[in-house]
């Protein structure tokens, strides 16, 4: 079908139902950003909870997340699920805690009419007008590497625009992005949330046209502080400490638990290690672990299950359970 004959774009609010701020986030999306239920923006989630908040049937996307992963869900799944149930040439897609600027319609639409960008975002505000979000790019390592390869190195991929590490290649963050719905074999990535999901998805696009649409904002329901990296040699100090630390308690801890391997946050991890991990299970030392500890070390719980599940196609490591020292993943 001549791509000029779909409809441009729609948008999707992924949603479990049961946010604070679901029914403030409907109402905006249909008041302030002139969208209407159905026709072109739909909400996916759970059905049942969709149509307790009298959303109407035509609106919703039914994707049911599982109980037993909690916050863990399939993310991808349900973005992928999301898009295959359209027929727009654009998906933007939305968590339930986001609401548009006035403009946020004209804007985009202008930005995508000529059909020559894949993929993208825009800034975010928090309410009170300041900055919570802006341009994102993959780091400059990453463009010439394996996934596997850039994973196991220490940092996320993804660094602000204005970052010496920055290269020319749009990122987004997994709460609000644009993507032509050609293109959502990229999200078939068996990762749930929490698993760096954002910074994978933004490598498999790298090759893809991205980008950063100006004018238009997002407002952030849930207050955000923009991101920031810390550097120099106070941080350096305090995170090699810890890592001495951990590796000191993996060897104390391989002599109480004989039955698994063993390992501690900043090990290197290769693949013949991971795929023995991933056949075994493995304790993970890191008992002050904290999210997006992935931003200074090397075999974090969530480099270690991204790469898991990605070369064991989704099926490694179900139950990744929080202990005093660290983790369980089996």
């Amino acid at each position: 079908m001549d791509s000029s004959l779909l409809p441009l774009l729609n948008v999707v609010i992924i949603t479990n139902g049961k946010g604070e701020n679901i029914d403030r986030c409907i109402e905006e999306w249909v008041t302030r950003g002139q969208f209407v239920l159905g026709a072109d923006i739909y909400l996916c989630g759970p059905k049942d909870i969709l149509l307790e908040k009298r959303v109407p049937e035509s609106a919703i996307i039914e994707f049911d997340d599982e109980p037993a992963l909690g916050r863990s869900f399939r993310i991808n799944a349900k973005k992928h699920a999301a898009c295959s149930a359209l027929k727009s040439e654009y998906v933007y897609l939305v968590h339930d805690r986001f609401v548009p600027s006035t403009d946020f319609r004209e804007i985009v639409e202008a930005a995508l009419a000529d059909r020559d960008v894949d993929f993208g975002a825009v800034d975010v505000l928090n309410q009170d007008g300041t900055f919570a979000l802006g341009e994102l790019r993959l780091q400059k390592h990453c463009l010439d590497s394996e996934l596997d390869e850039v994973m196991e190195e220490k940092g996320r991929l993804i660094v602000v625009a204005d970052s010496a590490r920055a290269s020319d290649r749009i990122a987004v963050n997994g709460g609000q992005f644009f993507l032509r719905r050609s293109l959502m074999k990229y999200l078939v990535a068996p990762l749930r949330w929490g698993e760096m999901e954002d910074d994978v998805f933004s490598f498999d696009l790298r090759n893809e046209k991205g980008a950063w649409i100006k004018g238009a904002t997002l407002v952030t329901l849930a207050h955000r502080i923009p991101p920031v990296v810390y550097s120099g040699f106070r941080i350096a100090s305090r995170y090699g400490l810890y890592a001495v630390g951990c590796q000191m308690g993996a060897l104390l801890l391989k002599l109480i638990t004989p039955g698994m391997p063993v390992t501690s946050v900043a090990t290197r991890t290769d693949r013949k290690k991971l795929a023995t991990y991933i056949s075994t299970g493995v304790v993970l030392v890191d008992p002050f672990h904290k999210n997006f500890a992935s931003d200074y070390l090397l075999s974090t719980v969530e480099k270690l299950s991204v790469r898991a599940r990605l070369q064991s196609a989704g099926q490694a490591w179900e139950h990744i359970e929080r202990k005093w020292f660290g983790w369980i993943l089996k």
